[in-house]
C-alpha cells in the first residue's frame, strides 16, 4: 500500500511540474508588432503616411501606410537585431 502511495505522490509531482514549466513556454513568440499613430506638430493626426520598419541585421524591410485615423499597426515582425 505504501509503494502505491509513493508511487502516487511522485507522479502528482511529475504531472503538476510538466504543467507549470510546460506552459511557461506558451507565452513565448518569435515575432513582435510595432503599432503607432502619427501625429504633426500641432498633435492633428496625419492619415495617409507610409511607415517603414527596418530589420537592421537583415536589411529586411515592411512597410503600411496610415489609416484615416493616423495609426499604423505591423504585425508578424521577426525579433532579432
Amino acid at each position: 500500500m505504501r509503494y502505491y502511495k509513493e508511487l502516487w505522490i511522485e507522479r502528482t509531482g511529475l504531472f503538476l511540474f510538466l504543467i507549470l514549466f510546460a506552459s511557461s513556454g506558451w507565452g513565448q513568440t518569435l515575432t513582435g508588432t510595432i503599432l503607432g499613430t502619427i501625429t504633426d506638430p500641432s498633435g492633428a493626426v496625419v492619415p495617409g503616411v507610409d511607415v517603414t520598419v527596418i530589420n537592421t541585421g537583415t536589411n529586411q524591410t515592411r512597410s503600411v501606410t496610415t489609416t484615416g485615423s493616423g495609426t499604423y499597426s505591423l504585425s508578424n515582425l521577426p525579433v532579432g537585431p
